[in-house]
């Protein structure tokens, strides 16, 4: 009989910051394991084709061109992509209303059994 695990985010509810290559790894890999995702970005729909495409067919809602806190409704994690600045008033909230934060995607993977990894 074989064991499935489910990672430790399975389930939650994540916003994702920044949909550069990291971020946009993240919100596959997120949404693989049956996390609900929602990503910001500060650039537009347009700019970020065509991986706001595939983002969406995969379930992910995107809100491009924003980074607004109000983005952090309903989520309890946020995984920022390297190269966010950490200074952005989302993340001044976030801190008071999240129960896991990964500032960067390195530590959110950080969260993972080796074995897990290597599958």
């Amino acid at each position: 009989m074989s064991v499935t695990t489910q990672p430790w985010f399975a389930g939650s509810h994540a916003l994702v910051v920044g949909l550069a290559r990291s971020g946009i790894a993240a919100a596959r890999l997120l949404r693989r394991h049956g996390a609900s995702v929602r990503a910001v970005d500060r650039r537009r729909v347009e700019e970020l084709a065509p991986d706001a495409v595939e983002l969406e067919s995969l379930g992910v809602e995107l809100r491009a061109g924003d980074t607004d806190p109000a983005a952090l409704e309903g989520r309890d994690l946020v995984v920022v992509s390297p190269g966010v600045p950490l200074d952005l008033p989302l993340f001044r909230e976030a801190d008071a209303v999240v129960q896991i934060y990964a500032a960067d995607v390195r530590h959110f993977c950080t969260y993972f059994d080796r074995n897990y990894l290597s599958r």
